[in-house]
């Protein structure tokens, strides 16, 4: 699912969870500009992400592909 950052570019509401904010954006300085996807060629497309079942309740995550891509292919651990 796409999505586009706000006005100034903050995290659309509907991307990673307060879990997972605490962990990727400790000190409150990630912005939505930041995860563009660039794989597609086109950053007008906004951010690309990625359902995920959060399975402490069921309810879908969206995390941003491009954290994926940078965390574990991008440095070989995937």
């Amino acid at each position: 699912k796409w999505f586009k950052p706000g006005p100034n570019g903050e995290l659309p509401k509907e991307i990673l969870d307060e879990y997972c904010l605490e962990i990727y954006n400790p000190d409150d300085e990630l912005l939505g500009t930041h995860l563009y996807d660039t794989n597609s060629g086109n950053v007008e497309r906004g951010i690309c992400s990625l359902p995920f079942v959060r399975q402490s309740d069921g309810e879908v995550v969206y995390f941003p592909s491009n954290l994926i891509e940078n965390l574990y292919l991008s440095n070989g651990m995937s």
